[in-house]
């Protein structure tokens, strides 16, 4: 009896091993998997093989079937916009923003000629006139916001000066105005775009003899330095003068973060820009013959010019040769625009704006952006 026993169960057993092999459970093949029995392993084929998509741009190279990825996507390969064409990847086309434009702004009420200087803002014009010791702020419209009156008390010869400035910090327009009595007390005044009074302070200075006080040069977005300057424009390398103007407050002379400084031997003056990467600065040669791009920090000479404007907020500037024709230029000095606009003289007006005096002598205004 055992042993049928036996014999029966080694029946059933065989039963069962027969009746896998004719259903097997198959598994479907992969990428990487041959199609199998999930229950036996039995194989059938071959793996699929990855199936991939090349990357683009934006999407990584990937497997179609399992997703798997073998290649991060690179990214756009930019190339600067132009007059013609906006910013456009070199490898799919895809572009961003919109070509430069220049369109001249026209001016109806204000005679720029009248005025020594002026400068742009986001939403008002500035204009100065040092012979009058005033200064006339603009909407676009072109009506008087506010009338600034530098030499409130009359005195003979100039005492004042004034210095405006483009704020990152408010990203406007700021205008420091001084004024020199004739005890050496000097009435220092901060406006804002529209000629509103932010600040004013009155400090006994120690500036010589027929010099008056400028502001010439900010630093951290917070600082204003002051100095002593003659009529030739040339000033000591020492501040005189210190204000906070964020917290419009009189600070020390020194404050600020340290950076190599100019030698006054080198260049007659040196202007600040903020809108080419803190690049460069601004400089003038100390014959007033070259206008140069100089090292942010050691003021080694990057790019000389007969004349060259400062980097609007849309990191351009207008650059000169020979002077006459002038160049539209990013913030590496790449030529976007040859002979772009012809004029005598170039200058940055403010937000977006180039200010060109013509060779008639006229003074015409162009938005670059």
């Amino acid at each position: 009896m055992k042993k049928v026993f036996l014999g029966l169960c080694g029946l059933a057993f065989a039963a069962l091993l027969s009746g896998c092999c004719m259903k097997h459970q198959w598994v479907e093949a992969t990428c990487t998997e041959a199609k199998h029995c999930e229950i036996c392993a039995k194989t059938e084929g071959s793996p699929l093989g990855h199936k991939w998509k090349e990357a683009t741009c934006t999407t990584p190279e990937i497997c179609e079937l399992c997703g798997k990825v073998r290649k991060e996507a690179p990214g756009h390969q930019w190339v600067d916009r132009t007059m013609e064409k906006p910013k456009t990847c070199s490898v799919c086309g895809e572009t961003e923003g919109s070509p430069i434009t220049c369109t001249e702004l026209v001016l109806h009420k204000i005679n720029p000629r009248d005025y020594d200087s002026q400068m742009f803002s986001v939403d008002t014009m500035a204009f100065f006139n040092l012979e009058e010791g005033v200064i006339r702020i603009f909407d676009y419209e072109e009506n008087e916001l506010a009338s600034i009156d530098l030499n409130p008390n009359h005195r003979e010869g100039r005492t004042y000066d004034y210095t405006s400035v483009w704020s990152e910090q408010n990203n406007n327009m700021m205008i420091f105005t001084t004024d020199l009595d004739e005890d050496k007390n000097c009435t220092i005044c901060i406006y804002n775009q529209r000629g509103e009074l932010l600040g004013k302070f009155t400090e006994k200075v120690d500036v010589p003899d027929g010099q008056i006080l400028q502001m010439r040069r900010t630093v951290d977005e917070r600082y204003a330095r002051f100095y002593a300057s003659g009529a030739s424009g040339l000033h000591g390398v020492t501040p005189t003068l210190c204000i906070d103007y964020v917290d419009m407050v009189v600070a020390d002379v020194n404050a600020g973060s340290e950076t190599k400084w100019y030698n006054a031997k080198k260049f007659s003056r040196v202007i600040q820009m903020p809108y080419c990467d803190n690049k460069y600065n601004l400089a003038i040669s100390t014959d007033g013959t070259k206008v140069l791009y100089v090292h942010s920090k050691y003021y080694s000479v990057q790019a000389e010019y007969a004349d060259a404007s400062r980097f609007n907020m849309s990191g351009l500037a207008l650059v000169s040769e020979k002077g006459g024709t002038y160049d539209l230029v990013d913030t590496d000095l790449n030529i976007i625009a040859k002979g772009l606009l012809d004029a005598k003289y170039a200058d940055w007006g403010g937000a977006y704006i180039f200010t060109l005096w013509q060779k008639d002598g006229s003074l015409k205004f162009y938005k670059i952006q």
